[in-house]
């Protein structure tokens, strides 16, 4: 039938900026997968990565050496996909300011995005030594480590990441998926419900919590946690494909095969759950429909 599956996008590398000016202070922690900004800037205030480059083109026209402008403008290009831009913007503040914490580690960022993981690495290294007490720093480094699969590394930078703020919902469930592949699901359940206590609406973090209960035969359990996820984000593939797992291994076929239909409908290339429908087709009678998934 197939294991549970845990998605991955809950990795992600978080861009930051500091409030150099009164414009910048509308920026605050961003994220590459949904920009958001920072929960103390309301909305009114936010500003979008464009009008950013745009008033940053003025600073520097009038003060070509205002480190700040370049590096808001870094961040802006960073946010919009243009990473050989942000570079060449990060390159610059980093020559008027070389203590720019900050630089190195929205430049790491941006090597990282361009697949350069080893000067993402110096870079995040060196935006540590800078400024050790900035989670972020930690954080993104931990991501980096996770992706080169050295999970103790990403561990402990995970730990950092929080122990430098104990809010960070996105460290605690980026270590809760690295104890999961060192194979210590107790610790990872601890992060995950950690991460919902800090973050009710984390789709992800039910889903995770979810694959947990799932290994450890809990499968009504996991199921509340997948209703949860799908509730929170109903185009989550992962979510009923892993529902449907916990339907069938519970007997109840047909919302089983209800969910793998959802799951490839909502990625058509899911071949394990063609192959799972197929397999639950078969059981409940309807080989010919079985045969159609299988082929």
């Amino acid at each position: 039938m197939g294991s549970p599956r845990i998605t991955l996008s809950a990795l992600i590398l978080v861009l930051w900026l500091s409030p150099l000016s009164s414009l910048a202070q509308n920026q605050g922690k961003e994220s590459q997968a949904s920009f958001k900004t920072d929960p103390g800037v309301s909305a009114e205030k936010a500003i979008s990565p464009k009008e950013v480059i745009e008033e940053a083109n003025r600073v520097i026209k009038r003060s070509p050496g205002d480190g700040g402008a370049y590096q808001r403008r870094g961040w802006a290009r960073a946010a919009l996909g243009d990473h050989k831009g942000a570079i060449q913007d990060f390159n610059k503040a980093i020559e008027l300011n070389p203590k720019n914490a900050e630089a190195y580690g929205n430049r790491g960022i941006s090597f990282a995005s361009l697949g350069d993981t080893p000067q993402a690495l110096k870079d995040l290294e060196q935006a540590i030594d800078l400024d050790p007490k900035n989670a972020l720093s930690y954080y993104n480094r931990g991501v980096l480590y996770g992706t080169l699969g050295d999970y103790q590394r990403a561990l402990r930078d995970y730990s950092r990441a929080i122990e430098n703020d104990a809010r960070n919902a996105s460290a605690y469930n980026n270590r809760g998926l690295t104890y999961q592949k060192l194979g210590e699901p107790k610790r990872a359940l601890s992060d995950f419900n950690q991460v919902i206590e800090l973050d009710p609406k984390n789709a992800g973090a039910y889903l995770n919590r979810g694959l947990i209960y799932s290994t450890q035969g809990n499968h009504r359990q996991a199921i509340e946690n997948y209703n949860r996820a799908i509730e929170l984000n109903p185009k989550d593939a992962e979510a009923y494909y892993n529902r449907g797992l916990a339907n069938g291994l519970l007997g109840n076929q047909a919302m089983s095969i209800q969910d793998y239909t959802k799951a490839i409908e909502l990625n058509p290339k899911n071949a394990e759950a063609y192959y799972n429908r197929g397999v639950t087709q078969g059981a409940v009678g309807n080989h010919r429909l079985a045969i159609q998934d299988y082929t």
